[in-house]
């Protein structure tokens, strides 16, 4: 029999998560690092530098903005300031350091939810992500107490074998 075959096959994405959170007996978050190619940091350094040059050009409209208002506006016109589309220097600067971060860093963290499923026949404990992927290596065997309480009458101890 598959592991795979534990889950119910007419679930799919949300649904299956659902039914891993509600069946599960065992559940915990699975860390890995992933570390960026150099390509990717060199995107980052891109971005980062993209972020940076708006931010001063922004910074530098501010300037401009808060010297007219100080100083007051001495020409027969009134200025016009045009403010382009901007996510803003509070955005730009939180971008460009979390690029810069990254750089720093070199790698992100992935999260993943774990779930342990069950598996009767084998009295074992089988180990699925939210999207129902298999982890065979985190397979282990079933406690006494679990399998008295998930087993129950139908343990190996308590079957009748068959013989030919």
């Amino acid at each position: 029999m598959k592991k795979t075959d534990l889950l119910p096959v007419t679930l799919n994405g949300a649904m299956l998560a659902q039914w891993l959170k509600e069946n599960a007996i065992e559940t915990f978050i699975d860390e890995q690092k992933v570390f960026f190619t150099p390509e990717q940091i060199a995107e980052f350094e891109h971005e980062s530098s993209i972020n940076g040059r708006e931010l001063n050009r922004l910074n530098d409209l501010l300037s401009k903005v808060g010297e007219y208002v100080k100083k007051g506006n001495h020409t027969e016109m009134p200025i016009t300031i045009e403010i382009p589309v901007t996510a803003g220097t509070k955005k730009l600067d939180q971008f460009r350091r979390q690029n810069d971060d990254a750089i720093d860093k070199g790698y992100e963290v992935i999260e993943t939810e774990i779930f342990g499923i069950v598996d009767r026949d084998n009295e074992t404990l089988e180990f699925f992500t939210t999207e129902g992927v298999h982890i065979p290596e985190r397979t282990r065997g079933l406690s006494p107490k679990e399998i008295k309480t998930h087993v129950g009458i139908f343990a190996r101890e308590n079957r009748v074998e068959k013989t030919a």
